[in-house]
């Protein structure tokens, strides 16, 4: 399928992928190799679908909840290490000691990470963990969403590389 064309059958199939990015994020990248679309037009409606989520739900998601709940969570993310730790070691049960490790290497990761590794790694691990970190960590809205769509950008191209050679190699 030659999208240069411009023929309707092209547009409504690089429209379809980007709905279906906007839905599932970057994972849209192999339907849009499948019905045989080039791989850069691919990866720029995963791109589009993809920032296009991040640009609007993070905001909505930011707008609903209230600041005192972003502080009480920043509060608690705080806290959350130091009660696992105590409940670690009074704990008898296997699985409040498993929780309280979770919970504890969960507190690490983030703070090691930060808004930008957060952003960045959430168009695969899960498009929610973007707002859910802005509330959690207090960061503004713009940078939130700008390394969000720098994510989004980064892991477009690369899922698309990737099943690109993927198809191929099955292809044979």
């Amino acid at each position: 399928m030659d999208i240069a064309d411009g023929s309707p059958i092209s547009v409504v199939a690089v429209l379809s992928v980007v709905a279906l990015a906007f839905v599932f994020g970057v994972l849209a990248a192999p339907f849009g190799l499948a019905i045989g679309l080039p791989p850069p037009a691919v990866a720029l409606a995963v791109f589009i679908g993809a920032a296009g989520f991040a640009c609007v739900m993070v905001p909505i998601a930011l707008h609903l909840v209230p600041e005192a709940t972003g502080r009480r969570a920043r509060w608690a993310m705080m806290l959350a290490p130091k009660l696992a730790r105590l409940r670690q070691r009074t704990s008898r049960h296997p699985s409040g000691a498993r929780t309280a490790v979770l919970i504890d290497r969960s507190s690490v990761l983030i703070e090691r990470l930060g808004v930008r590794g957060i952003a960045l790694l959430a168009p695969v691990l899960g498009r929610w963990l973007v707002p859910a970190a802005g509330i959690a960590l207090g960061v503004d809205r713009p940078r939130l969403i700008g390394w969000a769509i720098a994510g989004c950008a980064v892991w477009a191209a690369a899922l698309t590389a990737v099943f690109d050679l993927l198809i191929s190699a099955l292809a044979g």
